[in-house]
This record gives C-alpha cells, structure tokens and sequence, in this order.
C-alpha cells in the first residue's frame, strides 16, 4: 500500500514537473484591472425601484430592489458588531425564504461601506453605529434618492 502511494506520488510530482517544463519561463499575463465603481443612484429597475451601481466598464449597472435593501439593513442591524458577507447573504436568504442573488447583498453592503455607514476591514464588515442601523440605512437611501432627482447622480 505505502508503495502504491509512493507510486502515485512520483507520477503526480512527474506530471507537475511537464506541465512547469511546458510552461517555460514567459512570464504569465497580468490579471485584468479591475472595474471600479464610478457612483450609485435610485433607478427604477425591473423589480421597481432600486439601488443602482454603476462601474467603469459601461456595463450595465448592478441594482438591489428596495425591500430586498430594507431586509439587508435589518440583518446588520441585527448582527453582531463584526460580520461576514456570508453570515449576511445567508441570514437574508433565510428571511425571505428563497434565493437571492448574492450580488444584492454585495451591492448594498459597498454602498453603505462608501456611505459611511460600516467598515469594511479584511474579510469582515464592521457596524460601530450606536444607533439603529435601519434608520442610517434608511437615511442613506433617502440621501442618495434626492442627489439623483436633483441629477447629481451617480455618486
């Protein structure tokens, strides 16, 4: 058995080494530059009314619709002080009780990390408001549906 393994090992090590060998030594291409994000804005989207962020790419924007923002909101608020997008995205998954597409939750927790209203440090988000984290969330909705009626959008 140890031999078989041993065996196995070689083979495997042996392949490593062609595929290494077949690569030569060209330098691998540089990763793509990532699409930043230019602003956001209220939009009527095809869910009604929504959060829009738009990127550098002109593609098209992402949105969240509001309730799904509203649910959001009120699983950080009630979350602990520090958080992970998972404990976030399946929490709201939970609460609504299907699938959401995970780039809603993305989009709401950057908007508000751009807003001011959580930080973002490694791999967790950080609420250190004092007060209800559904009224900031609100607040910042609200904040950024006048910029965009007064054509001050995206931001």
């Amino acid at each position: 058995m140890i031999r078989r393994l041993a065996e196995d090992l070689d083979e495997e090590l042996d392949y490593e080494i062609r595929q290494a060998e077949r690569r030569g030594g060209l330098p691998r291409s540089k990763p793509k530059q990532a699409k930043a994000v230019v602003g956001y804005c209220i939009e009527q989207g095809r869910y009604g009314i929504a959060l829009s962020e738009h990127r550098s790419s002109g593609a098209a924007p992402f949105r969240c619709p509001k309730p799904v923002y509203d649910l959001i909101a009120e699983v950080i608020n009630d979350a602990p002080e520090s958080f992970r997008f998972n404990d976030v995205y399946e929490e709201v998954k939970t609460r609504t009780g299907e699938e959401v597409p995970d780039y809603q939750v993305r989009v709401t927790i950057r908007f508000l990390i751009h807003h001011g209203a959580i930080k973002h440090y490694k791999a967790k988000f950080i609420n250190e408001q004092k007060r209800s984290f559904r009224r900031i969330a609100r607040e910042a909705w609200d904040d950024l549906q006048r910029r965009t009626q007064a054509g001050q959008a995206p931001a």
